[in-house]
C-alpha cells in the first residue's frame, strides 16, 4: 500500500502529524507515564528525548500506546521498558516497577533465553521470530510455565544507528496447554486397545500423563521419584514410560 509505513519511517518521523501530548490516551499506560518522573529514571527528562522514542511511543501514530495488541519498547543499550496496556498483563506483578527498567532485571529468570535473541538484534542481527516458546516467569513466589510467540525488530534512533527493540508478542499458554490435553487424550485412546490388566491401565494412563504433561511434571515426578518414592513405586512408574511408546517419547512395550 502507498501510505504504509514502516518501522523506520516512524522512527524518522516523516511527513505525519504531531499530536498535542506525547503519553495522549485514555489508558492506563498513558496516564501512568504522563505521571512519571522521568528525570528520576535511566531514560531521564522527556525534553531530552531522542526524536525516535518519541515518535515510537505516540507522538506520530501511536505506535506503541495506541495499539490493542500487546506491545514494548526496549530502548538504549539497556532496554529500558515502554509498554502498552495490552502487554501489561504479561509482565504479571511486575508491573509497575518494570517501566524504564532494564531488561535483564524486569526478566532475570529467563534473559539466559531471550537475552541471546535481542543483544543479536542489537547488534545488526535479523528480526527474530519465535513461536509457542516455552517460558518460566516469576509471578510472586511461583514459577509459572507459560508459553510465547514473540518478535523482536530493531528500531533506529536519530543517529540511524539501533536505539532500541519493538517487540510485539501474544502469549499462547492457553492454546498450547490445550493441545497438550488433545494429545493426551489421544495418547489414552490410542493405548487403551493393548490394557489388559489393572496394572496395564495404571501403567498406560500414568506414562501419557508424565510424557505429555510437559517438562516441568516429568521432573518434579522424577525427583520424587529419586528421593521418597517405593521400590515398587519406581517399577510402575518404569512401566508407565515404556507403555507411553513411541510418541511420548519412551520404549514401546511392543
Amino acid at each position: 500500500m502507498d501510505d504504509a509505513v514502516t518501522v523506520h519511517d516512524l522512527a524518522e518521523g516523516t511527513s505525519m502529524p504531531a499530536r498535542r501530548d506525547l503519553f495522549e490516551g485514555t489508558g492506563e499506560m498513558a496516564a501512568l507515564m504522563r505521571a512519571t518522573d522521568w528525570s528520576k529514571t535511566k531514560l531521564g527528562p522527556v525534553d531530552a528525548w531522542p526524536q525516535s522514542l518519541k515518535t515510537m511511543l505516540g507522538v506520530v501514530l501511536g505506535v506503541v500506546l495506541g495499539s490493542r495488541f500487546p506491545m514494548l519498547l526496549w530502548w538504549g543499550p539497556e532496554l529500558l521498558h515502554l509498554y502498552n496496556d495490552a502487554y501489561r498483563p504479561i509482565l504479571r506483578d511486575k508491573h509497575p516497577a518494570s517501566l524504564a527498567a532494564p531488561a535483564a532485571e524486569v526478566w532475570a529468570e529467563v534473559w539466559d533465553l531471550a537475552g541471546p535473541m535481542a543483544e543479536g538484534v542489537q547488534r545488526g542481527g535479523p528480526a527474530t521470530w519465535t513461536e509457542d516458546l516455552q517460558l518460566f516467569i516469576k509471578s510472586g513466589d511461583m514459577a509459572e510455565e507459560t508459553y510465547f510467540t514473540f518478535s523482536y525488530s530493531p528500531v533506529p534512533g536519530d543517529d540511524g544507528q539501533i536505539g532500541g527493540l519493538l517487540n510485539t508478542v501474544q502469549e499462547t499458554t492457553a492454546k498450547v496447554q490445550s493441545e497438550r490435553q488433545v494429545r493426551l487424550l489421544h495418547d489414552l485412546a490410542a493405548r487403551a486397545a493393548d490394557v489388559t490388566s489393572e496394572h496395564d491401565a495404571y501403567c498406560v494412563g500414568r506414562g501419557a500423563v508424565v510424557l505429555r504433561a510437559g517438562c516441568p511434571i516429568r521432573a518434579h515426578l522424577r525427583a520424587r521419584r529419586e528421593s521418597r518414592h517405593s521400590e515398587a513405586d519406581r517399577q510402575r512408574w518404569h512401566e508407565g514410560l515404556r507403555w507411553a511408546g513411541p510418541t511420548g517419547g519412551g520404549e514401546s512395550r511392543r
